[in-house]
């Protein structure tokens, strides 16, 4: 690993190679001792859109209008099987540092994913906590390693939500096949029809833009909902962690002792001009 193309500015950077995951330090603790990071059920995200499936029915009756109720229960349920894990990006754009000395721009990160103002605050509990800079590619090998099923990508960022349209003739035959019970309609659309996946599990509206999100989606079992899916050995694929401005050195000793050498940590700090990393 080359550790200085890890705290490079953005110019220097590949900008696909790394994720960030931002938490809280109590979070991060966990992670650390336990060295594992966990899916999330979707439904217990932050925003309110994504806690139900995104559905819209045409041709419509009074013939298909229970059938119409039984297909959103059934989706609103099943809803609850999908896991993520959230990632933060490297801006794709340059940003503008014209008012910049030589000096400044080579030590400036801003646009790196470690360094987004609205991560630090809305996830890292108002620049206390921690950011994990993790290898994308040994990440997504080592989920491919552990043969879990997932679909990852970047998430789509929208003015208005597209919705899975379904018209009269798939109405009543999804109907058929749920009411079956012997046909897993949910994971045979997630699996095969990209169009339900990017609607429901890869867009956003606008205002969450700043996120510059990717995400990793997987399923648990329609019989075990309550499935806990874990990534063991983080060490091999983390490769940096950045702690908050105003993180307290208690919390930054108590960090240094869990990580015992595994890999760096540097504090983020924002000033008027340039945003920096430091030594700790």
């Amino acid at each position: 690993m080359n550790d200085y193309l890890v705290w490079s500015p953005l110019y220097k950077v590949d900008r696909t190679k790394y994720l960030y995951h931002y938490t809280s330090v109590e979070k991060a603790f966990k992670i650390l001792y336990y060295k594992t990071l966990q899916f999330a059920n979707i439904t217990t995200t932050n925003d309110i859109f994504e806690q139900k499936p995104k559905l819209s029915f045409d041709e419509t009756d009074l013939n298909t209008f229970d059938m119409v109720r039984t297909i959103q229960k059934y989706f609103l349920k099943e809803q609850n099987r999908v896991r993520i894990l959230c990632f933060s990006q490297d801006y794709e754009k340059d940003i503008n540092m014209d008012n910049l000395s030589r000096d400044q721009r080579r030590a400036n990160v801003i646009g790196r994913g470690f360094a987004l103002p609205r991560m630090w605050a809305q996830y890292s509990s108002n620049n206390e906590g921690v950011c994990l800079i993790i290898n994308k590619d040994k990440l997504l090998n080592y989920i491919s390693a552990q043969e879990i099923f997932n679909i990852n990508n970047k998430v789509n960022y929208v003015k208005n939500y597209l919705t899975y349209p379904m018209n009269k003739e798939y109405i009543i035959k999804l109907y058929k096949k749920i009411i079956s019970n012997s046909f897993d309609v949910f994971s045979t659309l997630v699996k095969d029809d990209s169009d339900f996946v990017k609607f429901n599990f890869f867009s956003k509206l606008d205002d969450w833009q700043s996120e510059n999100e990717f995400r990793i989606l997987t399923l648990v079992n329609e019989n075990n909902f309550d499935k806990v899916i874990k990534i063991n050995n983080i060490y091999k694929f983390v490769e940096g962690i950045v702690v908050g401005q105003n993180i307290s050195d208690e919390n930054c000793f108590i960090l240094h002792q869990l990580v015992d050498g595994n890999t760096i940590i540097r504090r983020i700090h924002f000033d008027n001009i340039i945003t920096r990393i430091q030594d700790i």
